[in-house]
């Protein structure tokens, strides 16, 4: 599979797009930890991952900030916390984000 940063671009902004026209300018996550599965087992199919370990979303979405306000320079080890974050809100649902302040 290959994936053409300019198309993924465009999708990450129709997402954002469809949340500012919904009028959401923020949203609330109640939950902060997660399971994190190291990319070695993550990408095995053929393996039940052993090694489960926590992420934290507001530790990722605090050194997402830092890339933002320019303190941090972007990585590209980056995206992993920002699918953390993205997912989070994906797993809220187009009902709950559209029906909720």
């Amino acid at each position: 599979m290959e994936i053409k940063v300019s198309e993924l671009k465009i999708i990450l902004d129709r997402l954002l797009n469809h949340l500012v026209e919904g009028d959401i300018e923020s949203i609330h996550i109640d939950n902060d930890y997660y399971w994190h599965i190291p990319s070695e087992e993550l990408f095995d199919p053929y393996k039940k991952p052993n090694e489960l370990n926590l992420g934290q979303l507001s530790d990722d979405w605090h050194d997402l900030q830092k890339v933002a306000n320019g303190t941090n320079a972007p990585l590209i080890s980056d995206l992993v916390d920002l699918a953390a974050i993205l997912r989070a809100i994906g797993e809220l649902g187009e009902e709950y984000l559209f029906t909720h302040d």
